[in-house]
């Protein structure tokens, strides 16, 4: 499931649309929260040792998706 496309500033999806009713509802809703909010995305790089810049460009040329299944 692709939650934010190459060269666009967020997903296209709302919470509802990944939330359901097993386990992985949290993972989904964390992978969210990365998709829509660009400081949370960047933060949460960093904290995993990532250096990337905060910035639109770099946030914008970025894809997030999570494997279903």
């Amino acid at each position: 499931m692709i939650l934010k496309e190459l060269n666009n500033n967020k997903t296209t999806l709302s919470l509802l649309d990944l939330l359901g009713k097993d386990e992985n509802a949290l993972s989904k809703a964390f992978a969210h929260l990365l998709s829509s909010d660009q400081d949370c995305y960047f933060k949460f790089l960093h904290f995993v040792g990532v250096t990337a810049q905060n910035n639109r460009k770099n946030f914008f040329q970025s894809k997030i998706f999570i494997q279903l299944g």
